[in-house]
């Protein structure tokens, strides 16, 4: 999951990650920000069956 991050860090880009995706790579990319959060459409439920 981590090479999205890492693309659109090096080609100034947009993307869409899940929050531990994120916080993985804020270390290593801080130039990259938030540009839209909190939406309910945006839930990403992942739970074992």
């Amino acid at each position: 999951m981590t090479a999205t991050p890492k693309r659109a860090h090096d080609e100034q880009g947009h993307f869409m990650t899940d929050t531990g995706t994120w916080v993985a790579e804020k270390q290593n990319r801080p130039n990259l920000k938030f540009l839209y959060k909190g939406d309910n459409l945006l839930v990403n439920i992942w739970a074992d069956a």
